[in-house]
């Protein structure tokens, strides 16, 4: 079975499978461009396992929005923890696709850009995933945002003991914003013992 919007490179030889994710907002365009070159580069390089490239909120994509019924990166909670709102959204329905692509990933990593011109470059991660974020090209690591924000991408990882780790590549409009989310995918897929 295929899900829309969502691509596969799979090398010949078993090994730990990988997701990297764009476009959980839809106005977020820097990592979807990095997401379309690395298409063309990194199946030579995926010398084993399997690394999933989502483009996550689909609707919002299409229409360069952040988010039609309510924000994607609030949609991994469980039910109980929804508003019956929330529930019967989009978001929702899309989140529950791509939840079974993060339950065979032993990581994450979500690409995020910022409305705010003076944005600075960082990761979201909760300490479990330092040993990781450590090796991507941000100076500044934030945490604590599963208390304060649940429901995130990186959120539902950390809930299952994986790595996940949000990257902001700074402002939307900054040209070097898919440069930097393309680096942060470079360094992070040769990943294998997370």
């Amino acid at each position: 079975m295929t899900t829309k919007g969502v691509g596969v490179i799979e090398s010949r030889l078993p090994g730990p499978i990988l997701t990297i994710m764009a476009g959980v907002h839809g106005n977020e365009v820097c990592g979807l461009k990095a997401i379309e070159q690395i298409e063309k580069e990194l199946p030579s390089q995926i010398k084993q396992g399997r690394v999933y490239l989502i483009r996550a909120n689909l609707k919002a994509i299409e229409l360069n929005v952040r988010q039609t019924d309510m924000n994607l990166n609030r949609a991994f909670r469980l039910d109980n923890l929804l508003t019956e709102g929330e529930k019967a959204s989009y978001e929702r329905t899309r989140a529950l696709e791509l939840m079974s692509f993060l339950d065979e990933s032993v990581a994450l990593l979500d690409i995020h850009s910022s409305t705010s011109k003076v944005s600075k470059v960082f990761a979201i991660c909760e300490p479990r995933s330092y040993h990781v974020v450590k090796l991507l090209p941000v100076e500044i690591i934030s945490n604590g945002w599963d208390i304060l924000e649940p429901g995130g991408t990186d959120y539902y990882m950390s809930q299952k003991e994986k790595v996940g780790i949000c990257v902001e590549c700074g402002y939307h409009l900054d040209p070097l914003a898919p440069e930097r989310a393309t680096n942060s995918i470079i360094t992070f897929f040769p990943i294998r013992d997370c």
